[in-house]
């Protein structure tokens, strides 16, 4: 990161080349989505400011998904979030803050899938199931990781809400497991689907851990593996918080 601020910054580096470009954004998104499974004391800082956000809408917004599949409108979300938790290391959680975080998770439950599936009808199931299952997942991101730090209460509504999108998610993930287009792209989503099943039935778990061996032998990367050892550890720990699962610093992008 130091050198990238000896060329001017992020946005002056990208528009040096556009051979940067998808080099740029894959470091980017392994940041930003690093950051999500990294307690927020630990966090990368440049993947976690709101100054990202417009140099992402550039070159996340073009269209080119090296290694995520996840919409744009969603991925914006996640630096938001990201950069709530990040925020409570060095300022008090103030009402501000509370009203922010209400603001972005509204701002996902606006999303729909079926706007961002596009015009190809050979794709469109596909675009239509990966849309489906992200809004739900980052909808988990938010309310979980938020609520680990206080800054979303532990109510019957969000309570509530949580368990729709578990409900959710844990009906797409087969589904989309067993797509080969799109299948490879499923390893944050199952991720947060193992956070999740910590409030879920042992049927429920098992499922989760038999999805998480599936992929780690479609992706010929140990990855998935390492999520299983960490749930199963989460699972019957006693802990409930996104914080108290992913305690140091995880990367669940590949």
């Amino acid at each position: 990161m130091e050198l990238i601020k000896q060329r001017g910054g992020l946005a002056s580096l990208a528009h040096s080349s556009e051979y940067l470009k998808p080099l740029i954004l894959h470091s980017l998104i392994l940041g930003v989505m690093a950051n999500t499974t990294t307690p927020p004391s630990q966090h990368v800082p440049t993947t976690s400011q709101l100054d990202l956000i417009a140099i992402m809408r550039e070159l996340y917004g073009d269209g080119i998904y090296p290694i995520l599949l996840c919409p744009p409108y969603l991925f914006i979300d996640v630096i938001k979030i990201n950069n709530l938790r990040f925020q409570t290391t060095s300022a008090p959680i103030t009402e501000t803050t509370r009203a922010t975080a209400d603001e972005i998770l509204e701002h996902i439950e606006a999303f729909s899938p079926d706007d961002w599936t596009g015009t190809n009808p050979d794709a469109r199931e596909d675009w239509l199931l990966l849309g489906r299952m992200y809004k739900s997942s980052i909808a988990l991101y938010c309310i979980s990781s938020l609520q680990s730090l206080s800054i979303l209460p532990s109510s019957k509504y969000y309570t509530a809400m949580r368990t729709v999108h578990g409900n959710h998610l844990y009906s797409l993930l087969p589904k989309i497991t067993r797509r080969t287009r799109i299948r490879h792209f499923t390893i944050w989503p199952l991720v947060v689907a193992g956070m999740q099943a910590v409030d879920a039935s042992p049927n429920v778990r098992r499922i989760v851990d038999e999805q998480l061996s599936e992929l780690s032998k479609i992706m010929g990367c140990p990855t998935p593996t390492l999520a299983k050892a960490i749930f199963r550890r989460f699972w019957t720990s006693g802990h409930t918080g996104w914080d108290e699962c992913f305690d140091k610093a995880y990367v669940f992008v590949t």
